[in-house]
C-alpha cells in the first residue's frame, strides 16, 4: 500500500486499503489503524487530490480513528500540491487546534502552497523562524 501511495495512485492504493481496513477493524491497535489511513491520505496528496484526501480525512473522524500530526502534514501537503493556500491554512490551525506543533515540514508544504504568492511564502518563512524551527534544504527549494 506505501508503494502505491508513494506513486500517487490512489484508485489503486483504495483497493488495497479496503482489505485491509476490514482486516484492521478487529485486529489492529488504533496507532496501526491510523497508519493505514494516514497512508491512503498520502496517496490523496501525493497525487493532487485535496478533496478526496478531506473526504478520507471526514470519513476517518467518523470511524473514531484520531488523527495524529502526520494525518494533518498529508492534508497540507494535499492543499499545497494543488496551490490552495486557504485550505492548507485550514488544516495548520485544523493540527494546532488538536494539540499538534507544526514542524519544518508542514511550514515547507505551506510555504510550497504560497509559490505563486512570495509575500505568503515570506510570512511563512518568518513564522518557521518565530517557531525556533530550522529551516532545511526544501524550505530554499
Amino acid at each position: 500500500l506505501n508503494l502505491l501511495a508513494a506513486a500517487g495512485d490512489w484508485q489503486k492504493a483504495i483497493e488495497g486499503f479496503q482489505h485491509l481496513e476490514l482486516v484492521s477493524r478487529k485486529f489492529w491497535p488504533l496507532s496501526k489503524k491510523r497508519m493505514l489511513w494516514n497512508t491512503l491520505l498520502k496517496a490523496f496528496a501525493n497525487a493532487g487530490e485535496h478533496e478526496k484526501a478531506t473526504e478520507l480525512y471526514e470519513a476517518m473522524t467518523d470511524s473514531e480513528i484520531s488523527p495524529n500530526s502526520k494525518t494533518f502534514g498529508k492534508l497540507i501537503e494535499a492543499a499545497s500540491k494543488i496551490g490552495d493556500q486557504a485550505a492548507a491554512r485550514h488544516w495548520l490551525k485544523q493540527m494546532q487546534s488538536h494539540g499538534f506543533q507544526p514542524s519544518t515540514l508542514h511550514f515547507n508544504e505551506l510555504i510550497a502552497a504560497a509559490a505563486h504568492d512570495l509575500s505568503a511564502a515570506e510570512s511563512w518563512f518568518r513564522q518557521l523562524a518565530e517557531a525556533q524551527l530550522k529551516p532545511d534544504a526544501v524550505t530554499f527549494n
